[in-house]
């Protein structure tokens, strides 16, 4: 019997978009964390750039080390607290309208379709800590199409998130993976590089806000589209 692929979908600007106003929420929620959890202020400019692709528990150490917290041993000790506070800050976020998430109406309908064929099986890989990105699919209406995904909790880069994905994969389908076997969609240069590194194959969508059409060749995915129901796609999963 043929094996089933692992599809990893990652989440924002690929399976979720949201408000153009979220970048600044992002910085005010990370501000709260650094001061609530390990008592220093963020007092500079968060530079995004330098952190689009990263994972969050990575993510949320460099802004933290910046601010004064330069020990590492003081920041992992208290990272299951920081992740609570962040995770609540969404929540909050979310909850007083301040920002919103929905689907990306093909990506919701790519989902669906693979969710009832059921001959694929289907994941995230995200950057995001595992409760944020679970409460942005809920929120989203897409939370139902997966029991799996590979999250930043654990990880400090993404060509460990990659690895550790798969490996979990395996433990949670009970089916071990071949490199093409794993298939990583998303909209920018990092998931595929994320894909690549593990021998996946990638596919890049143009619809997250930082990287276009050209970014996701030049890094040469194995294909690049405007829509996950491009037929390319469609052909390519099967």
């Amino acid at each position: 019997m043929k094996n089933k692929k692992l599809i990893l979908f990652d989440i924002d600007g690929t399976l979720v978009q949201t408000t153009t106003n979220s970048v600044e929420h992002w910085k005010h929620r990370i501000g709260k964390v650094i001061k609530e959890v390990y008592g220093k202020d963020v007092n500079f400019e968060i530079e995004t750039k330098k952190y689009n692709g990263g994972v969050d528990r990575n993510v949320l150490r460099s802004i933290a080390r910046d601010a004064g917290v330069t020990d590492d041993a003081v920041f992992d000790a208290n990272f299951s607290h920081a992740r609570q506070v962040f995770h609540e800050a969404l929540k909050e976020s979310i909850g007083s309208g301040a920002i919103l998430y929905r689907a990306n109406t093909e990506a919701h309908e790519l989902v669906k379709l693979l969710h009832a064929k059921r001959e694929h099986y289907l994941g995230i890989i995200t950057g995001n800590i595992e409760m944020n990105a679970w409460l942005k699919l809920t929120t989203a209406g897409m939370r139902e199409y997966f029991s799996f995904g590979g999250f930043a909790d654990e990880v400090n880069d993404r060509a460990e998130l990659a690895r550790h994905a798969v490996e979990k994969a395996t433990k949670h389908f009970k089916q071990s993976f071949a490199p093409r076997e794993v298939v990583i969609i998303g909209d920018t240069v990092h998931d595929i590089r994320c894909g690549k590194h593990i021998g996946a194959t990638t596919i890049g969508v143009t619809t997250g806000l930082t990287n276009g059409y050209e970014d996701l060749v030049k890094e040469e995915a194995d294909l690049v589209v405007d829509s996950l129901m491009d037929e390319r796609v469609l052909h390519l999963l099967g």
